[in-house]
């Protein structure tokens, strides 16, 4: 009974994923068919946010599987408690940054950086709304979905096998190389966070702070210098660690690279260490052991490899023969 829940919600991602695909190309074609007009960046936003819970959707009601879980609703936690989990949550985000940076200088060698043209045509809306669009949104949105209805699902099997399944969806449903490569790394982290926090607000903060903080930067700088999206590497800083430039060259970018590398595998350390705590004053003695116990379920089945074929074939396809 458990393998066929596991195997249902596998494959619940794999025709989520197909389903939004193919909403993304409907849209397309029947804005070139009946030319409607071109939606601006928020409309077009929203859009994808309910393209996705719509692809959840149809997914659910054909595969039929057991989503979400109240444990990580739970709003009952002693103020203090919440306080020193929110604190720490922070010191993890700021620890995990660098490795996502990492990632997406390294992809950025060989793939274009989408984040940037969005943050572009943001930057002439007041501050709230941009933050409303690119932070808040995606972070509660995003996070039902992934870490609340596709993680909620898969924990009760094996905690930590369900982070890197719902991880590699959260990164497929971006549907491009580059913020594939980060938005896996994130995701596996903060699935493995609300395993040691125990409550879904956790992976939220942290979500909402990642997006929040190239908003904020390239608001900010953009008004000082009154230069627009900044390129170089402020830029890259500002936008999550690199955005395209062809000025910069490859060996630049490599060097950054490296540099950014070692930074990286010092903080995803000290994350570590920091979700080691977290998890021993949710849980106590031998934290580790009670958040990521093990069941005999075979978690990597036929649906996940499938949406991993069909995610990386469309991210493939639109950005080195489409585009």
């Amino acid at each position: 009974m458990k393998e066929k829940q596991v195997v249902r919600l596998n494959w619940t991602l794999c025709v989520c994923i197909i389903v939004y695909i193919a909403m993304h190309f409907a849209y397309s074609f029947a804005s070139a068919i009946f030319n409607w007009p071109e939606l601006d960046i928020i409309p077009v936003l929203i859009v994808s946010q309910l393209m996705v819970w719509a692809s959840l959707l149809v997914a659910t009601l054909i595969c039929r599987p057991k989503i979400f879980d109240a444990e990580l609703f739970k709003v009952k936690i002693s103020p203090g408690k919440f306080i020193v989990n929110t604190i720490l949550t922070v010191f993890f985000f700021v620890c995990v940054m660098p490795t996502c940076w990492t990632m997406n200088l390294i992809t950025q060698l060989f793939a274009k950086n989408y984040v940037n043209d969005t943050t572009a045509d943001l930057t002439s809306m007041e501050l709230w709304v941009q933050l409303l669009a690119i932070a808040v949104m995606p972070a509660v949105s995003e996070e039902l979905i992934c870490r609340g209805a596709a993680m909620g699902g898969l924990r009760r099997y094996n905690p930590l096998k369900a982070a890197i399944i719902t991880g590699l969806f959260f990164g497929t449903l971006h549907l491009n190389i580059n913020q594939f490569s980060y938005t896996v790394v994130l995701g596996i982290f903060i699935a493995v966070l609300n395993e040691c926090t125990g409550y879904i607000y956790s992976s939220m903060l942290v979500h909402f702070l990642m997006n929040s903080l190239s908003v904020v930067l390239v608001h900010f700088l953009t008004k000082l210098t009154g230069q627009g999206i900044f390129n170089n590497l402020i830029a890259e800083v500002s936008t999550q660690a690199a955005t395209e430039n062809e000025s910069l060259s490859k060996g630049s970018m490599v060097l950054a690279i490296m540099i950014m590398g070692v930074i990286a595998v010092i903080g995803a350390t000290i994350a570590i260490l920091i979700l080691y705590l977290i998890a021993y004053i949710n849980h106590g003695e031998k934290p580790f052991k009670k958040v990521f116990y093990k069941t005999e379920t075979k978690m990597f089945t036929g649906g996940f490899y499938a949406m991993l074929i069909v995610g990386f074939a469309y991210m493939i396809i639109f950005e080195f023969i489409l585009v």
